[in-house]
Order: structure tokens, then sequence, then C-alpha cells
């Protein structure tokens, strides 16, 4: 048990190392008191535009997972699905792509599998469109490259599809596996097409949103459109990090600063969406959090009052 405890540690370390690392050359490269100056820049009336998109993309995943929970649990309610979807990006907040959000349905009661399953298809729809779109971009702005990249992605795909299928041989008999392909086995087709277009709409809102926070700083090139979605892609193939700190404004300054944008604008952009789509609905799922488990051991001590009481008063008797 103390080796296993000790290797538990090994990944969240290497995680943040690697988040400290980016960080760090990211400062040495672009300059501290560089990137300060140029956020006091940005046009702070862009913000309220940001913030409703914000507010927008979480509508609408909220929507999509809803619609995902009521097909195994219909009696789930709107509060629940999105008290569900704050867990998890409370959850999210300190793994690498925010695989944590694989947790959602810690609070919901059943078979966490089905929960797991739910997670793992809202996830990975929209992370396919957005890898979809960032080809779209770097077909427009890289052609050359583009065919490349499509003849690796589908061989990627065809790799781990053969290994995927190896290893749910591997693990068919365990339970909760089988009970996570049982679940998408079951998501009826019409419920599959409602995900992936709803999926579409919450990439477009963050894209929208992104490009408003790079604009802020001023005019941008016709280039830099098309290397909203590419940043958006390559950030999901690239989960390496805690929270994604490091890897996402790496990212941003290594897509945009080709396209003649100011390395320290893409910078404070990639930090300022972290901060609003990622951190601040994150905390608010600690604090439901919190809440909810304060609730139910407070619950729990009534009634072992109670139940004290009333064997009291049995005695008595």
């Amino acid at each position: 048990m103390k080796i296993l405890s000790q290797r538990s540690w090994i990944l969240p370390l290497l995680k943040a190392g690697v988040a400290a690392g980016l960080l760090a050359g990211l400062g040495y490269y672009l300059d501290p008191m560089r990137i300060w100056e140029r956020l006091q820049e940005m046009d702070s009336n862009a913000l309220w535009a940001v913030l409703a998109l914000g507010a927008l993309g979480i509508l609408v995943q909220w929507i999509k997972w809803y619609r995902l929970l009521v097909v195994f649990r219909p009696e789930t309610t709107w509060g629940e699905g999105l008290n569900s979807l704050l867990l998890g990006f409370a959850l999210g907040l300190f793994s690498p792509g925010r695989l944590g959000e694989l947790g959602r349905g810690v609070l919901l009661g059943g078979k966490q599998a089905t929960w797991v399953g739910l997670s793992a298809v809202d996830r990975l729809c929209s992370a396919a469109v957005s890898v979809l779109l960032a080809w779209l971009g770097l077909a427009v702005l890289y052609p050359a490259a583009a065919l490349s990249a499509l003849g690796v992605v589908v061989l990627i795909a065809g790799g781990l599809g053969l290994v995927w299928v190896g290893i749910r041989r591997r693990l068919g008999q365990r339970e909760g596996w089988r009970r996570v392909a049982e679940v998408v086995g079951q998501i009826p087709r019409p419920v599959w097409l409602q995900i992936c277009l709803w999926s579409v709409v919450f990439n477009l809102v963050f894209f929208v949103q992104f490009y408003l926070l790079l604009a802020s700083w001023g005019p941008l090139p016709a280039e830099a459109l098309w290397g909203v979605p590419l940043f958006f892609g390559f950030k999901v193939l690239l989960p390496f990090s805690i929270m994604d700190i490091g890897v996402r404004e790496a990212v941003a300054v290594l897509v945009f600063t080709p396209l003649q944008l100011d390395s320290t604008v893409a910078f404070n952009a990639a930090f300022l969406q972290f901060m609003l789509n990622v951190l601040f609905p994150g905390v608010a799922g600690w604090v439901l959090l919190y809440g909810q488990v304060h609730r139910r051991l407070g619950d729990r001590r009534s009634l072992r009052g109670q139940s004290a009481l009333s064997l009291e008063t049995r005695r008595q008797i």
C-alpha cells in the first residue's frame, strides 16, 4: 500500500512540473512585465460580451449534459443536471484535459459506471468536433500540412481503434467497464445526433469568445479567424499539465505568433479564457460540493441524534 501511495503522487507531480516548466519558459520568452502591460491595455468593454458568451457556453453544456442524463435517469431535474455539471467542473480543475469531469455523477446515486460513460460521451463528442474544426483551420492556413495531418490522424485513429478493441476484450470481464460500454451502446441515435449538434454549438460559442478576447487589443489579421479553431484543437490533443496550465498559453503563442499577432496578446487571451471558462466554474463547483457534503453530514448527524433520543426515551419508558 505504501508503494501504491508513493506512485499515486508521481503523475500529479509530473503534470505540475510540466505546467511550471511551460510557464517559466513562456515568462522567459515573453517577459512578465510586458505581459502585464499588455493586459492593462485591453479594452475592458469587450469583457461584457466575453462574459455573456461564457455564460452561454455553460448553458449549452448544461442542455447537452441534461439530454444525456434523462436517457438513463428520466426523473432528473434541470437543477440536478446543473449541479452535476458544476461538480464536474470542480473535479476537472486538477486533471489534465479536465478528465476529472468523468466524475460528474458522483452525487447522482446509482451505478457510477453509467455516469462515467455518459460523461465520456459528452467530452469525446466535444473533443472530436474541436479536432475536426481545427483540421479545417489547418487546411486553410497550411494546406500541405493539413494533408499530412489528415494521414497521421487516420493512422492514429486506426491504431487507437485496435488498442480499444484489445482493451475492451481484456476489461470486458470487469463489470464497471462492461457497464460503460453498455451505456454507450444504449444511447439512442437521435440523442447522439443532438449531442453532436450541441457540441458544434458549444465549440462555436467559445471560438467567438476567444476571437473577441484577441480582438479586445485591436484589429486582428484575417488569418487569426482560422487560427482560433487550430488553437482549440491543439489544446485538446495536448492534455499534459494540471488544469492545462502552460499548455493552453504555449499553444496560443505557437499558433498566433506566425499569424503576425503579438505573442503577449495570445498569452493573455488564453489565460483570461482559462479564468472565465475553467477556474471560475470550477470554484463554483467546489462551493457546491462543499455545501452538498456539509448538508449530508448534517442530515446524518440529525438522524443519529433522533435515533439516540428515541432510544433514550424507550429506556425511560
